[in-house]
């Protein structure tokens, strides 16, 4: 981080570099209205195996904080930053039942803002689920889940599922 991202508390162009979901690939798009507990509840009827959620920006206090911190996942990739300023609060917890279930108990007393802004879940490389400024716009799932777990999930969340329009990305430039 350069010295001005320092004492700003900001993040800079090379610093939100990271994986997000791969639009180029077929995908689903969730909207309507939910909440976290909700969510972490849910979850388990979309994710297979190894997955690692991503909170990031919330303002955890007290319990939940203590969980967030005491559960990070130990290994964990760099996921694309959806907050430039202020630098935000990252966690990387892994999915299992355990950590969900207390999630679900935990944030049913929390105000969203607290828990995270931007929320994704990814696997191995693969960005599965990606959630920027999250419950405001629409959840983006890979089409590598099964579409009947990407519709029940959406289903038990009461949430309109479709079938997101591919992007076709532009190529990288070559390197000086």
């Amino acid at each position: 981080m350069s010295l001005l991202g320092k004492l700003l508390n900001a993040v800079f162009r090379p610093e939100l570099g990271g994986m997000s979901l791969n639009l180029a690939e077929p995908f689903w798009e969730l909207s309507g209205e939910t909440n976290f507990p909700s969510l972490f509840a849910a979850l388990p009827i979309l994710l297979p195996a190894g997955c690692v959620l991503y909170l990031e920006g919330g303002y955890p206090e007290d319990g939940l904080l203590k969980f967030l911190q005491t559960h990070e996942a130990q290994d964990t990739v760099k996921i694309a930053s959806g907050t430039v300023w202020p630098k935000p609060k990252v966690f990387h917890l892994p999915a299992t039942s355990s950590v969900l279930d207390r999630l679900t108990k935990l944030t049913q007393s929390c105000a969203e803002p607290e828990v995270a802004a931007h929320f994704h879940v990814y696997c191995g490389q693969a960005v599965l689920l990606e959630w920027h400024d999250v419950f405001t716009q629409p959840a983006l799932i890979s089409g590598r889940l099964p579409g009947e777990n990407i519709r029940r999930f959406a289903e038990r969340l009461g949430l309109d599922c479709r079938q997101g329009e591919t992007v076709t990305l532009p190529k990288p430039l070559p390197a000086p």
